[in-house]
């Protein structure tokens, strides 16, 4: 959760674009932001290291998960600045964020890039600590955006790790420190980071169920 707590060295960036964007509904904003994530997971799985032109796909990838996560950024605030922050926008906002987590992790494991086993444990906890998230929302313990590991830091490394791997395979190299008999997919960067989401993922469903369970245990009558 290191990104989460230095949102504001992005305010010099993001401003502009709130005021550029105050006149369109925040919910539009949000519906938007969705077909670039869809872009970047299809451009993920038909990326390929060993094939040119097809290896530079991943930065295009790269680029609409950015564009995604930066609209995901100004739904929020053109909200706040207009005064449109309703439960409709609030609810689109969370599904359309689970939507796009599901469809650039997909893509990514079921590409060259990655192993689709350790893809479908790194989504499966994606969408586990989100749902405990918002649950402890529904329960009275306030949304829970803590833990080892937040969408903000997953977004940022999925734009910058492509350019890592677009030199290995450029070069014709692949990352050797991990044996690939007892660890598959981990050849390259974004393989990597499958199973760092799937490890901080899980780290993130325990540390988040446990604070809830103690919240809720705290608020328990005494016998």
């Amino acid at each position: 959760m290191v990104l989460d707590r230095h949102r504001g060295f992005l305010d010099p960036v993001l401003d502009p674009w709130t005021h550029v964007l105050r006149k369109v509904p925040p919910n539009v904003i949000t519906w938007v932001s969705f077909p670039f994530a869809l872009a970047a997971g299809f451009l993920f799985y038909y990326s390929d290291p060993a094939s040119y032109p097809e290896r530079w796909f991943i930065l295009a990838a790269a680029f609409f998960v950015m564009l995604n996560g930066m609209l995901d950024l100004l739904d929020g605030r053109v909200a706040r600045m207009t005064g449109k922050m309703t439960p409709v926008g609030d609810f689109l906002d969370h599904t359309m964020d689970r939507f796009a987590d599901v469809a650039i992790l997909t893509g990514l494991s079921l590409s060259p890039w990655g192993a689709p086993r350790v893809g479908l444990v790194a989504i499966v906890v994606t969408l586990l600590s989100s749902y405990i998230g918002t649950q402890a929302q529904a329960v009275g313990a306030g949304r829970l955006y803590g833990g080892m590991l937040a969408r903000a830091d997953r977004m940022v490394l999925l734009m910058g790790l492509p350019l890592i791997d677009l030199y290995l395979a450029h070069a014709g190299k692949t990352l050797t420190f991990l044996p690939q008999d007892w660890f598959p997919g981990t050849q390259y960067s974004l393989g990597l980071l499958l199973y760092y989401i799937a490890i901080a993922g899980t780290v993130t469903v325990i540390e988040r169920f446990v604070r809830v369970m103690l919240f809720l245990r705290g608020r328990e009558p005494s016998a």
